[in-house]
């Protein structure tokens, strides 16, 4: 396997190297590598001046780095980045060919307020240029592309938020003030939070948004964000909020609230992706804090429900986890707020919140619900339908916007 990897990267870097001209961070003239591979000794100073140099936001010292025509986003957007950690851990040589080396390291990278590190595999190849090994190209290898091989970016800090743009020059600021908003909305809703400050990137549009998360675009039809939370280390985690930017441009201010409220608080919980936790509770309780900042009532957050179930009549069961993706996506949205909404209405404000944050903690979903609300799963069931028949006939019931 690692064979074939290293032809991989040695072939495309093949194809961008371009040994003979002279520029930034090369030779003027080619060179005979002084031996077949870099040492050990000789990678570690080439990779640790190589994160030195991003870390101090220098385009030219990551330049330095490289060899002339080399290939890589590092040296423009990554540099444009506040990294609190940026570290290439365990290089291994996986092969050489015609001058080539194929390395694979370890990339440990923290943005200024994240709670923790994340980690990519890295791929890169490397050559002898005068007697000094270079970068002829870098790309992480991580199921989606990271944010910095998108495009240009561009960066802006907050209070507790900060937007990273990709392909927007001057976009980030213009979004910081509704993310600054939110983020402060959701801090009230959800006072405690393991994931440090969230992140907000914005790409151009839904090819984009796939290439980052590592999914095809048909499975982001009809979402415009996406967050995703890495994995905790001794309890914390880094977040990031995906917007698309052709999505956020079509709302208005009130809807865009909803939007990063829903997407922030998914952030603050630490929720996306988190065994046990079902996609109706950690939804239902996103939802809550999303429509809050327009103060609506069911008829209008709910209607895509309402009009399923005037059409087909309640369903037998809360959304399960595969209806929140597909034509049914709208629906499964508002009935997991309903549910969210229903245990507030029988057990006070903040319940629905009680019991997801019980389940994080890794509480059983019934025995959550029935030390929040006195009863298990299949009486909130019974519930939720009769409530969601309620409104689809036009009873106003008691549920506050």
């Amino acid at each position: 396997m690692l064979f074939t990897a290293a032809l991989s990267v040695l072939a495309l870097a093949g194809c961008s190297a371009a040994p003979t001209s002279s520029g930034t961070g090369g030779t003027s003239a080619p060179a005979q590598p002084s031996s077949a591979q870099p040492s050990a000794a000789q990678l570690r100073e080439l990779l640790a001046a190589r994160a030195d140099a991003v870390l101090a936001g220098s385009a030219a010292g990551v330049a330095a780095t490289e060899a002339p025509g080399a290939a890589t986003a590092v040296g423009g957007a990554a540099t444009s980045l506040p990294w609190a950690q940026w570290s290439y851990l365990e290089p291994v040589v996986l092969g050489s060919r015609d001058g080539l080396v194929a390395v694979r390291a370890t990339l440990g990278f923290r943005l200024d307020g994240d709670a923790a590190a994340t980690s990519e595999h890295v791929q890169l190849t490397v050559r002898d240029d005068g007697g000094r090994w270079r970068v002829v190209s870098e790309r992480t290898d991580g199921a989606g592309a990271a944010v910095w091989e998108l495009g240009d970016v561009d960066w802006a800090g907050g209070d507790g938020v900060s937007v990273v743009s990709v392909g927007g020059a001057g976009s980030a600021r213009t979004l910081l003030a509704a993310a600054e908003q939110a983020q402060r909305a959701v801090t009230r809703w959800w006072p405690s939070s393991s994931t440090g400050q969230p992140v907000v990137v914005v790409v151009p549009g839904s090819d984009e948004l796939a290439g980052g998360l590592g999914r095809t675009p048909a499975s982001l039809d009809g979402l415009g964000a996406v967050t995703v939370t890495g994995p905790a280390i001794d309890g914390h985690a880094a977040s990031r909020v995906w917007l698309a930017r052709d999505v956020v441009r079509g709302l208005d201010p009130g809807e865009l609230q909803v939007l990063l409220r829903h997407e922030l608080l998914h952030a603050a919980s630490g929720s996306p992706g988190r065994a046990g936790v079902p996609l109706w509770l950690s939804e239902g309780v996103a939802e809550q804090a999303g429509w809050q900042a327009v103060r609506v009532g069911p008829q209008v957050w709910a209607r895509d429900l309402l009009a399923a179930v005037r059409r087909d009549g309640a369903p037998a069961g809360l959304p399960a986890d595969a209806d929140f993706s597909g034509a049914g996506l709208r629906a499964a949205y508002a009935g997991a707020h309903l549910a969210a909404e229903v245990l507030d209405e029988g057990s006070g404000r903040g319940a629905a919140r009680d019991v997801l944050r019980r389940v994080l903690d890794g509480e059983d979903l019934d025995s959550a619900l029935r030390s929040v609300s006195g009863a298990g799963v299949e009486r909130l069931v019974e519930r939720w339908r009769e409530r969601a028949g309620s409104l689809a006939a036009g009873a106003a019931g008691t549920i506050e916007p």
